[in-house]
């Protein structure tokens, strides 16, 4: 999967109390794009991850990291993971500051289910194989295109 050249992406998020949390989202719920995310945070308990249509919250001790499972792996697993489906809360109270760490493969590097995975008569391929920049564009019109419907 030549790692070594892949991306690794940090960011950095800081929430500050909100005065009305019952009508704020601190990010909308997503999932993450690489292959795995790490997330350091607060312990404040500000993640909730969708599980089997309902959003359930995250209960981690804050000196542990929060590890998901990315959309690639997806891919790579051939749909055997899922991708965490999450979004971060805010609160009334305290402030919290998250910070995931983000790691992927280079934007030159075919996504595609692994070959062990597939077998075309029982088990297909669920997903096209495309570059890991496609796959990234192919996002981004979707949400601009989310975005320009709702204006």
């Amino acid at each position: 999967m030549n790692l070594d050249s892949g991306l690794q992406i940090v960011a950095t998020f800081l929430y500050p109390p909100c005065p009305e949390p019952e009508v704020a989202i601190g990010l909308p719920p997503h999932s993450d794009h690489g292959l795995l995310t790490l997330l350091i945070h607060t312990g404040i308990r500000d993640v909730q991850v969708q599980h089997k249509g309902n959003r359930v919250n995250v209960y981690a001790n804050p000196n542990a990291f929060v590890v998901n499972i990315d959309d690639h792996m997806k891919i790579l697993s051939n749909d055997k993971y899922k991708s965490a489906f999450h979004r971060a809360l805010v609160n009334g109270t305290d402030a919290k500051i998250s910070i995931p760490i983000l790691f992927g493969q280079e934007l030159e590097m075919v996504v595609s289910p692994a070959s062990e995975l597939v077998d075309n008569e029982t088990n297909p391929p669920s997903f096209a194989v495309m570059k890991c920049r496609e796959y990234l564009e192919m996002l981004q019109a979707k949400i601009s295109a989310k975005l320009s419907h709702r204006n």
